[in-house]
């Protein structure tokens, strides 16, 4: 037995090391292309990886359109030469009216995906045109469809009111609504776990976690310590503008507009670590934050659009000088980044891609 587990032992190791190195040293890649149109000068502001093969890149535009683009297409035969990823866009006939605000692949395969601006669509992937609509009062802040395993994945909706919007796909609408009395709900995030718990954020910074099942719905309810917002004074800047779990839904990670990061234990939600944003990238960010986590080795990170770069920043460690990389190659502001999971590759977009 002890003869069997060191070489997975060292295996393992020998990943983690490979993976801190590739993380500490990325660099802009010149080869891999993504050949837009012209309607897509105005930028993407969306963006999900596919989380089956983290292949197909889901893109949304601000003047509504929709792409997906394949990473593995064409095949690099030669390791120098330039390759252009292929892209699918969807039919125009069916593409939002507005900024798209939200987009996400079905969790469990890349037959479907999701959108948002005003109006929640539902797409087939495949012959890439709408199969349902969701309309609202509001536009939506932020939609995400559950990535647990269930039968029946729900999607819940945020869009700035104090209700969370669950729908059921199956049934073309909304299944029930959660209400946050007195509060305005910013962003929404499913257990990667637990397919009936979900977590929220609010305007006025705080965190609860609900249980769809329960009449009462309402576990808990938690709020970062007002002692670490002092970096940030302008109003609403205690607004929670993402939530995201780490890959093994053991910790929450959550980001407020003044800047904080709080990292939360998923079962309990214990406070284990505040990290801020470094000071002098403190007044580039945007008011809505499209941020990704990366942790295939075991470390907390994330990749956090700021100005014209994406600074990649560890999580973990206590000590106020938390590992960080900052990635140029952009000349306008970026608006959302993603994680290519298996691949160790950070796609972003900025105003023009």
């Amino acid at each position: 037995m002890g003869k069997s587990a060191r070489p997975g032992l060292l295996r393992c190791d020998l990943q983690r090391h490979v993976i801190e190195k590739r993380m500490k040293y990325l660099r802009i890649s010149w080869r891999q292309q993504i050949p837009f149109t012209s309607s897509l000068a105005s930028g993407v502001h969306s963006m999900d990886m596919d989380p089956v093969d983290n292949r197909y890149l889901l893109c949304g535009a601000a003047r509504g359109e929709i792409s997906i683009v394949d990473l593995e297409r064409p095949f690099p035969t030669d390791s120098r030469s330039r390759v252009e990823h292929a892209v699918t866009p969807c039919r125009a006939a069916c593409l939002h009216g507005s900024l798209i605000t939200c987009c996400q692949w079905y969790p469990q395969d890349t037959s479907t995906f999701i959108s948002s601006d005003r109006v929640g669509k539902l797409w087939d992937a495949n012959k890439t045109q709408v199969i349902d609509e969701y309309f609202f009062d509001n536009e939506i802040t932020e939609m995400h469809w559950c990535n647990a395993f269930v039968r029946n994945p729900l999607i819940a909706v945020a869009n700035l009111t104090s209700n969370i919007i669950l729908i059921d796909p199956r049934v073309g609408d909304s299944s029930h609504n959660l209400r946050w009395p007195e509060e305005r709900v910013s962003s929404v995030r499913w257990s990667l776990e637990n397919g009936n718990i979900l977590t929220s954020g609010s305007v006025r910074g705080t965190i609860m976690v609900w249980d769809v099942r329960s009449a009462r719905s309402q576990l808990m309810t938690v709020t970062p310590s007002s002692r670490f917002s002092c970096h940030c004074k302008d109003s609403g800047a205690e607004c929670i503008s993402g939530l995201r779990f780490s890959n093994d839904g053991l910790y929450l990670v959550s980001l407020s507009l003044n800047h904080t990061f709080t990292v939360w234990r998923a079962h309990t939600m214990e406070i284990i670590n505040h990290v801020w944003l470094p000071q002098e990238y403190t007044t580039k960010i945007a008011p809505s934050i499209r941020f990704d986590i990366c942790s295939d080795d075991g470390v907390l990170r994330t990749c956090t659009p700021v100005g014209n770069e994406v600074l990649i920043l560890t999580l973990d460690k206590r000590d106020q000088e938390n590992f960080r990389v900052l990635l140029v190659g952009h000349f306008q502001q970026v608006n959302a980044c993603v994680y290519r999971q298996k691949y160790n590759q950070v796609r972003d977009s900025a105003c023009r891609h």
